[in-house]
């Protein structure tokens, strides 16, 4: 069910009915986030459709509720993917890692729509939103007292992916990278230039590929 069809509802009702339907899909909605297990594009667009009715502190703590949700999930797939050991030293770099991959495509698949360049947000607000409390989470996994050896470039270089795959959040994106360079050992962090360059001949292998194929 869509806008319209939501508004064409409750368009037809006014009063104590308009308020018993509009309180119907918000317990519909709410309902649909605490029981799905996983939240999809099709619940985020339920739960944008139907809130947009809601008074906004009740809209916005149904909005808060599903970006929680979705970072929740994906931080517990990280968390039960997540190989790593960023201590260690590493000098060769080729690929991002699966998680981070998988993450990107799980994010895009539910808060954007697709076209042929950056995704566009089904909604912005909830989108910037669900970035904000995602680099949260991150921060969160990665920064700990254990600080990184040259392997924890392979992070710098993941996040990097994914900053360069969504528009806006600027502020949280450059405080989670300041935060995970923080965290490494003296004088493991690659320079930006270096982590810029080899990030750059990751895609382009991976553009090559996909030529090939």
């Amino acid at each position: 069910m869509g806008l319209k069809e939501i508004e064409k509802i409750i368009n037809k009702h006014s009063g104590e009915q308009r308020a018993e339907i509009i309180n119907y899909y918000k317990k519909m909605v709410d309902d649909a986030v605490e029981s799905q297990s996983r939240i999809d594009s099709k619940l985020v667009r339920l739960v944008v459709d139907a809130s947009r009715y809601l008074p906004s502190s009740e809209r916005q703590l149904i909005l808060d509720k599903t970006v929680n949700t979705k970072a929740f999930q994906i931080r517990t797939f990280i968390l039960n993917t997540l190989k790593s050991d960023f201590s260690t030293e590493k000098s060769h770099f080729s690929s991002f890692s699966e998680w981070m991959v998988v993450a990107i495509q799980e994010i895009s698949n539910t808060f954007y729509e697709a076209n042929d360049k950056l995704p566009a947000p089904i909604d912005k607000e909830l989108v910037e939103n669900f970035h904000k409390k995602f680099c949260g989470e991150l921060r969160l996994i990665f920064c700990s007292n254990e600080k990184f050896g040259s392997a924890g470039n392979q992070l710098l270089i993941d996040l990097k992916k994914y900053f360069e795959s969504f528009e806006g959040f600027e502020d949280e994106k450059t405080f989670l990278t300041d935060r995970v360079r923080k965290n490494f050992n003296i004088g493991k962090a690659f320079t930006k230039e270096k982590i810029n360059e080899i990030f750059g001949q990751i895609e382009q292998g991976n553009s090559e590929r996909r030529i090939v194929k």
